[in-house]
């Protein structure tokens, strides 16, 4: 069994965190609003925490692999399909029920929202299914290759899905907003873990790298006359780089143990901050251009200010699913469903032997 890394669960809280500041950034219409100094300020900043996302997805390669083969647990996802449903379904009805004076929300809009992955409500977890399935035969190809040819396949994906891609857009990867980038960022995370390659970065460098790549990617979408996106989506090379470093920085941090108790209470309910917040109504009622009046804010003053509106967006979340979680312990919920879930998979067993399969 492999010894929990407090590292990259630290890693994994703050790149969530960091997602609650793109979207104050960008939906919350911060930068949108914003002009001159404070919008440069804005614009870097937003850039410096972008990675996120490749992070959280290198970070689900790096967990999951391993170089001995081990059974799949396909129950985790019914875990999370749950919790998805449990906010979709839940706020939408809250919403029906008690803040629909302009009936903008009506049977189909609670219909949809019982079929989260289906209907896109959540773009990452609609990916994150479709990965999710795949993983064990992309974890037993890699362990099919050696190091060198690992090395090979990462470099061939960066060329032609960061490098490439980022310039030209011609492979269909939508900035990063799609499976197939998911399933690259996986891979990334498996290479990281198979051929140990972060090993002889230095903190104090890979902080350097991963600042200098969010200031220049920054500074290249407010300056550049050419297209003013290329370092600024998921699939460019600077955020791949910046995913890295971070990479290379937690899995070296040495975590205390009164702040492995702080991970350690975090990390359950980490997802459930994405889930909530970024719910459709959620992000159209609220969240939508909520933070444009910052902008009128001092350009000094602007990152301080989005890190408390985020940190207080993260920390209600956390709580909410902390509670959830709790809820869901005291009516053992999830042991039901596991119970039945492992019934259901015995019973399909005996049909498949029966059939000769």
């Amino acid at each position: 069994m492999d010894k929990r890394n407090f590292g990259i669960d630290s890693l994994r809280i703050l790149a969530m965190f960091f997602v609650v500041v793109i979207h104050i950034l960008g939906w919350g219409g911060l930068i949108d609003a914003s002009s001159g100094a404070e919008y440069l300020t804005a614009t870097i900043f937003k850039a410096i925490v972008y990675c996120a996302v490749n992070c959280y997805a290198m970070i689900s390669g790096y967990v999951m692999y391993s170089e001995v083969e081990k059974p799949y647990r396909y129950f985790k996802y019914i875990n999370i399909w749950i919790q998805v449903f449990f906010y979709s379904f839940a706020i939408t009805f809250i919403a029906f029920v008690f803040f629909n004076e302009s009936h903008t929300i009506g049977w189909k809009e609670l219909l949809k929202s019982a079929f989260p992955v289906s209907t896109n409500a959540y773009w990452y977890f609609t990916a994150y299914t479709a990965l999710f399935f795949i993983i064990p035969f992309l974890n037993r190809i890699a362990r099919h290759l050696s190091n060198k040819q690992m090395h090979g396949l990462i470099l061939t994906v960066f060329i032609l899905f960061s490098c490439h891609e980022s310039v030209f857009g011609q492979f269909g990867l939508m900035r990063g907003f799609n499976f197939v980038w998911l399933v690259i960022m996986y891979l990334f995370g498996v290479w990281i873990k198979k051929c140990n390659i972060l090993c002889t970065i230095q903190s104090g460098w890979a902080l350097l790298i991963f600042l200098l790549c969010g200031v220049v990617s920054g500074l290249f979408k407010v300056y550049s006359p050419y297209k003013e996106d290329l370092l600024m989506m998921y699939t460019s090379p600077t955020m791949v780089l910046m995913g890295l470093m971070l990479m290379a920085i937690f899995l070296k941090l040495k975590v205390g143990k009164s702040t492995q108790s702080i991970v350690r209470f975090l990390t359950p309910a980490v997802f459930g901050v994405y889930i909530i917040h970024m719910h459709p109504i959620i992000k159209t009622n609220l969240l939508n251009n909520a933070f444009a009046a910052l902008s009128a804010h001092q350009w000094w003053s602007i990152p301080f200010i989005v890190v408390g509106y985020a940190l207080c967006i993260f920390v209600v979340c956390i709580f909410i699913e902390k509670a959830r979680l709790f809820l869901f312990d005291w009516f053992k919920i999830n042991k039901l469903v596991e119970k039945t879930y492992l019934k259901v998979e015995k019973r399909l067993k005996q049909l498949l032997r029966k059939s000769g399969f």
